[in-house]
């Protein structure tokens, strides 16, 4: 999403707001991981995805970067899945050029509603006949992109990539289907939780077509562990079933529900999301990162974001 190059190193660096993480991938594929490493932020350095202390989040990242021996690698980054919105459009079949063209006279001149202004964009197609194409449209506001790639330049590395965390999970997603020769389902949400913030985004046949963030607030939770996870699970899917609900009626054209869940996050969130969840959905599945790396080990469970960024054009 926005853009990419040729990379020589295969990094993948994720924001949250505690936390960043980094991750290091080999291989013709980026299947093998070298190094990975969370990153802990003082509190207020970015809350629910807006930076507020750049100066400090830089010096924070620099250290490690010079510690690992990365300056000068090129990476790919997530901005918060929160500032991206999604927008389909049915336009002339031209060429991509042209098409970008005309998204970006749409986007610009208001026709299609967004909460921001500059929104700086990415697209797909998902499907063409004789005349006209159908696309999706991928759009953050270009101050957001601007600030996270000056904090990853500014720290020692090379951003050549901008994504958003639930299209890093869903390449991760494919290579770990393939692996296992399973299909990919043709209706599913995809659920990536983590103690600060739930992400949630459903696919039909391959595309995304609903994003959401969802801010959790963990720390006002119960203080033992359990009781801190059974009360996130039950948050959240009150939630989950208020944007389901959203989903079917509001945007499904066919009314069709989403009976299939696939987890990755925080490992004991998702055990605690399992079998909170189990009557709610058909079948829940872990997302398939060990088919996905040749060096798989259950530590990486927490970094899929970062692995999936890191095998960005792989």
């Amino acid at each position: 999403m926005f853009g990419k190059m040729r990379r020589r190193r295969r990094c993948g660096l994720q924001f949250l707001d505690r936390q960043a993480k980094l991750v290091v991938a080999a291989g013709p594929s980026g299947s093998r991981i070298v190094l990975f490493r969370a990153i802990p932020l003082a509190e207020g350095t970015i809350r629910e995805g807006k930076i507020l202390d750049e100066e400090r989040l830089v010096r924070r990242l620099a250290e490690h970067v010079r510690e690992l021996s990365l300056t000068g690698a090129e990476v790919s980054l997530t901005i918060p899945t929160s500032s991206v919105m999604l927008r389909k459009a049915t336009l002339p079949r031209v060429r991509d050029k042209e098409l970008r063209n005309l998204i970006d006279v749409e986007l610009h001149s208001g026709e299609t509603q967004l909460p921001f202004r500059n929104p700086v964009f990415d697209f797909v197609t998902v499907r063409q006949d004789a005349e006209n194409q159908e696309v999706i449209i991928f759009a953050s506001p270009m101050e957001v992109v601007k600030q996270y790639v000056r904090v990853v330049t500014n720290a020692g590395l090379r951003p050549v990539a901008v994504d958003t965390s639930p299209l890093a999970l869903f390449r991760l997603l494919i290579r770990g289907l393939r692996a296992s020769g399973e299909a990919l389902p043709e209706r599913f949400l995809l659920l990536d939780a983590e103690t600060e913030r739930a992400d949630i985004s459903i696919f039909v046949h391959g595309f995304p077509v609903f994003f959401r963030t969802v801010q959790m607030h963990y720390a006002l939770l119960p203080d033992e562990d359990e009781d801190r996870n059974a009360a996130y699970a039950r948050q959240l899917s009150l939630e989950l079933g208020r944007i389901l609900n959203y989903y079917r009626y509001s945007v499904a054209s066919d009314r069709e529900a989403v009976r299939q869940l696939i987890l990755v996050g925080d490992s004991s969130l998702c055990e605690t999301l399992r079998q909170h969840m189990e009557d709610d959905f058909e079948r829940i599945l872990q997302l398939p990162m060990d088919g996905a790396l040749t060096n798989f080990e259950p530590s990486h469970q927490s970094f899929a974001v970062p692995i999936g960024l890191a095998m960005k054009g792989a």
